[in-house]
């Protein structure tokens, strides 16, 4: 994926947001679609700043 493995550890923990190019790597490594990737990260990040479990 061309990242660090610091970098991938980051986005697996919560501690970097998803970047759509990064959403767009996923999809070529993995085959899931970026826009899935890009909405996950979304839900994710909205509830955690509403503090929602």
């Amino acid at each position: 994926m061309d990242m660090s493995e610091e970098h991938i550890s980051k986005l697996i923990n919560g501690e970097a947001q998803l970047t759509p190019e990064t959403a767009v790597r996923l999809e070529m490594v993995l085959g899931v679609p970026a826009k899935f990737w890009n909405n996950l990260d979304c839900c994710v990040w909205y509830f955690w700043k509403k503090g929602i479990d």
